[in-house]
């Protein structure tokens, strides 16, 4: 993962501040990426902003379909993201981006075709199944996580995927780790360490940032069992939010905008057919509790 490149994100407020977002009018603006004209990682010398493929431009069906994702998150969470600059649709992996201050201040958000599935969107089911598999498969564990979901799915899956990068974005333009509740909620409650916020990290690296009180962390190469990543389930909000703090904070940033749209959200670990309830899990600390931060900023 890195500051700009974001690879294959029942809340117990009273309630949340009406939006200043109203979609119809603020959705930014929704284009294919240029392709092979962008690159976060350039220097101050050579870098463009990312920019629209006017001969390609993006379909009705795939606006209508992101702007309709968005209507289904929380008020202050579609206020996030409708303060993006641009929202790319491309043909490879979704991004986060947030500029340098050498480069400008834009913060963008880019779509995988596979995300957008033709203006249909990704099934959040699928998109759960893909990512978390992702993680366990990096790690060589030998669990399946299969999620099952009742609610809207595609445009919840198309909103899971925005919330993870609007997450990455904010986990800078906010300074997260130096707010007071990041660290009552997430780090006092499940991190022995507090460090490795690299600029720089590549999906789902193991930061060396342990859990507090448990030998559940995943770790390269280690083979967790189905009651170990049934733990982690019980405690963060997925296996990807178990790996560091950061993604702690993203994943549950994630959740957080699409956990009242749903009515059932669980997860089957496989070979045991152990399951856990997360759409529960979500009003149980300490999970609860990183909910709350999270829709806190």
């Amino acid at each position: 993962m890195s500051k700009f490149v974001v690879a294959l994100l029942a809340i117990l407020l009273s309630g949340p501040a009406a939006a200043q977002c109203d979609v119809a009018r603020d959705l930014p603006p929704v284009c294919n990426l240029q392709p092979g004209a962008y690159s976060p990682m350039a220097d101050a010398k050579t870098y463009t902003p990312p920019s629209c493929n006017t001969d390609d431009p993006a379909s009705d069906e795939e606006r209508e379909l992101i702007a309709a994702a968005i209507s289904r998150a929380p008020s202050d969470i579609q206020d996030d993201l409708c303060s993006v600059t641009t929202i790319f649709i491309n043909t490879d992996q979704s991004l986060g981006v947030l500029e340098e201050e050498y480069q400008g201040n834009g913060s963008y958000i880019s779509l995988s075709q596979r995300t957008i599935a033709g203006g249909f969107g990704i099934k959040l089911e699928d998109e759960e199944d893909l990512i978390q598999n992702e993680v366990r498969k990096a790690y060589k564990n030998n669990v399946t996580l299969d999620h099952d979901v009742w609610g809207d799915s595609r445009k919840l899956g198309v909103l899971a995927v925005m919330a993870h990068e609007m997450a990455h974005i904010l986990w800078f333009s906010k300074n997260v780790r130096a707010k007071s509740c990041f660290q009552s909620a997430f780090i006092n409650t499940s991190w022995v360490k507090n460090d490795r916020f690299d600029p720089w990290i590549d999906f789902a690296e193991d930061t060396m940032n342990e859990h507090k009180g448990t030998n559940d962390h995943p770790r390269r190469g280690d083979n967790l069992s189905p009651g170990q990543v049934k733990r982690i389930y019980g405690r963060f909000a997925s296996l990807f939010a178990a790996v560091s703090p950061v993604e702690d904070f993203v994943e549950t940033y994630k959740l957080s905008a699409f956990i009242d749209g749903v009515t059932r959200f669980r997860v089957e670990i496989d070979p045991s057919s152990q399951e856990v309830d997360i759409k529960a899990s979500s009003a149980q600390e300490p999970l609860a509790g990183k909910l709350r931060c999270v829709r806190s900023f």
